[in-house]
């Protein structure tokens, strides 16, 4: 248990982005390896190092603990590389779903190895599985395709993928046309840029409370499609130019949330604290995430007093004043910021932040919050 009271106001530098980490460590180690800058590592990232290691011996055994980003992306570039791999997951991946994507795989192996086709996906389903794929069938000596089969879920993490791949030597084509026989070739060094998924909980902070200044995030790179949350939060009225969030009246919106599934939890503060009410639409995939998010989240707010209701598709937010609360995370990392963002409170696992900001608490601390171990 971890008692958290006060806001945090001052500086704070942002961590490496981990979905940007875990793309360049891939494409690095398929490119035979290069210097991949990453400023704090989370779990995650640690998964990924270490399964990465494992797959310089086949058989491997590629443990991906709790991360789901390492179990997709690496299960069709082992099949590519026609690795007797074993993958072994932890906590809550166990429990999200992947069976389709491993049959998928299965169906499209010769002999233990991945060969070239058409590779046809849901759109609903992780874009995670269009990520994974697109790093694999370059190395494929014949081209394939993936075809996405209704609306593709997340699409700014596919093309961040792809931005990826183009700095390592790999193009994909327009329509996600992969030609096969193609060679990753190092960039040199590749400095992973600053994570705007964490970012999202201190410019809210900032908004909804003293002002934060934020620095390490590439305003411009247009990489992350979680960089959208400084737009969204202008669009509820607040303040943010030049790196710094200001103290804002905020007010309530309507948010398609479909592309930014990691942003709901910080636009949930947002919104707990803005004035009116906050709709926010496309969120059924956030019932697969660490948590069932859409079910956390609402734990959440109500723990704090604020009124709100879901359905199956549509979060439905009604601003208020967050009275102190005991919250239950779910062992979800992104639940346990949201919570410490939203004011005061005692957060019952505050260790799974572990997962992508392990310095989080730390950083809370350091900015004047009063953290308390029970």
């Amino acid at each position: 248990m971890l008692t958290v009271h006060g806001i945090p106001s001052g500086t704070v530098t942002l961590p490496s982005s981990k979905s940007v980490a875990h793309r360049a460590l891939i494409c690095s180690f398929l490119a035979g390896g290069s210097d991949v800058i990453i400023n704090g590592q989370g779990n995650d990232i640690l998964a990924t190092r270490s399964c990465l290691e494992a797959m310089q011996s086949d058989p491997c055994v590629l443990d991906c603990r709790d991360s789901g980003s390492t179990l997709r992306f690496l299960m069709p570039v082992a099949a590519a590389l026609g690795l007797d791999a074993t993958f072994r997951t932890g906590g809550q991946l166990a429990a999200r779903p992947v069976s389709e994507f491993r049959e998928l795989i299965e169906a499209h192996k010769t002999g233990g190895r991945l060969q070239s086709g058409d590779y046809s996906i849901s759109g609903n389903v992780s874009s995670q599985y269009v990520s994974g794929l697109l790093m694999a069938l370059p190395l494929l000596d014949g081209d394939s395709t993936v075809s996405i089969d209704g609306p593709c879920e997340s699409v700014p993490y596919i093309n961040m993928t792809i931005s990826v791949l183009k700095r390592f030597g790999i193009e994909i084509s327009d329509g996600y046309k992969v030609c096969g026989g193609q060679k990753y070739t190092s960039p040199g060094t590749f400095a992973v840029e600053g994570d705007w998924s964490a970012a999202a909980f201190w410019l809210v902070a900032g908004c909804t409370g003293q002002g934060m200044e934020l620095k390490g995030l590439d305003w411009n790179s247009g990489l992350q499609g979680d960089s959208r949350i400084a737009d969204i939060l202008k669009s509820m009225g607040g303040d943010i130019s030049d790196g710094i969030a200001r103290p804002s009246e905020l007010h309530g919106i309507t948010v398609d949330c479909r592309d930014i599934p990691d942003l709901v939890p910080a636009i949930a503060v947002a919104a707990a604290k803005a004035q009116g009410q906050t709709v926010l639409t496309g969120i059924h995939r956030l019932r697969y995430k660490e948590s069932d998010r859409v079910s956390s989240i609402i734990g959440l707010l109500r723990a704090f007093g604020i009124e709100c209701s879901a359905t199956h598709d549509c979060i439905t937010i009604t601003g208020g004043r967050p009275h102190e609360a005991v919250v239950r995370t779910y062992s979800d990392h992104r639940i346990a910021m949201a919570a410490a963002i939203m004011g005061d409170c005692t957060i019952d696992d505050a260790d799974c932040v572990a997962k992508s900001y392990p310095a989080f608490f730390d950083e809370m601390s350091r900015l004047g919050v009063k953290i308390e171990r029970a």
